[in-house]
């Protein structure tokens, strides 16, 4: 059986592992020591495409503009109330390809680094796909949530898309279900600027709770991986976590351009896998 870290350094894409990137305050004070993620809402998304052109959507026919109807709004409602988390995968080796396989992985997608992971100073929490599924399957505030899926960046359907939500809906009481039979449309569907993300999404529609929603993910978190411009001043508490926690801590170096993972110093020395 491959080790751990054998897995995370094989070219080839794994199927379990999906990636989550965010700041390393907020894994060390939070994520990790609480084992959970915080699913956010839909209509806080940063693709406006997305979010945006359904706040108060009209539709324009010629001259004439015309307001969606009281269910469109409710969907639109319905819609953003949806509790997001999203991830990336690795992206399939091509071996026809000029780029070294290790940039294929998850944790090396440098726009990620720079763009959720607080430009290399951050954190990518690496998850397993399975168990992670099993603890929201087991969580007894989620009413309803879709497996995990692959998002979808064509913005020749975000085109179409804006017409089939301007057409009135029927009855009230349908507008859950168009949600739900129309979901690849409405929760997995993205603007093509954001298609290297690879991004999957986990998606919950009905969460029994205004608050805040945070989902215990148990042992489904396998690593986490520091940025190479971490701040080392947080390495106690890096060595403490991984005492208190036996989460392993890999660092993310670079050299000529090339990603390679290495232990995080001060633990090396008492670490297995």
């Amino acid at each position: 059986m491959k080790s751990l870290l054998d897995r995370l350094n094989d070219y080839s894409a794994d199927p379990d592992f999906v990636y989550h990137f965010t700041t390393l305050e907020l894994a060390l004070r939070s994520i990790i020591p609480n084992s959970q993620l915080r699913f956010g809402r839909f209509q806080d998304m940063d693709d406006p495409y997305e979010t945006e052109y359904l706040i108060e959507a009209i539709v324009v026919d010629g001259d004439n503009i015309k307001r969606h109807s009281n269910n469109q709004s409710l969907l639109n409602i319905l819609r953003g109330n949806c509790r997001i988390k999203c991830f990336c995968e690795d992206t399939p080796y091509d071996p026809k390809a000029a780029r070294d396989f290790t940039l294929n992985k998850g944790y090396a997608k440098t726009r990620m680094w720079s763009q959720y992971g607080d430009f290399h100073k951050g954190v990518c929490l690496v998850f397993s796909r399975k168990r992670l599924e099993s603890a929201l399957e087991a969580d007894k505030m989620v009413s309803h949530h879709f497996p995990m899926q692959k998002v979808e960046y064509n913005d020749e359907r975000f085109r179409n898309l804006k017409n089939v939500l301007g057409e009135k809906l029927i009855d009230a009481e349908e507008v859950k279900t168009y949600l739900l039979e129309h979901k690849d449309d409405l929760l997995f569907l993205k603007n093509e600027d954001y298609r290297d993300e690879d991004e999957s999404r986990l998606c919950i529609t009905d969460y029994d709770s205004e608050s805040d929603c945070y989902i215990n993910f148990g042992d489904a978190l396998e690593c986490c991986i520091l940025g190479y411009k971490h701040d080392q001043l947080f390495d106690p508490v890096i060595e403490k976590l991984h005492k208190n926690t036996h989460v392993q801590f890999y660092n993310l170096n670079w050299w000529q351009g090339k990603p390679y993972l290495c232990w995080t110093d001060r633990i090396a020395s008492e670490s297995t896998i």
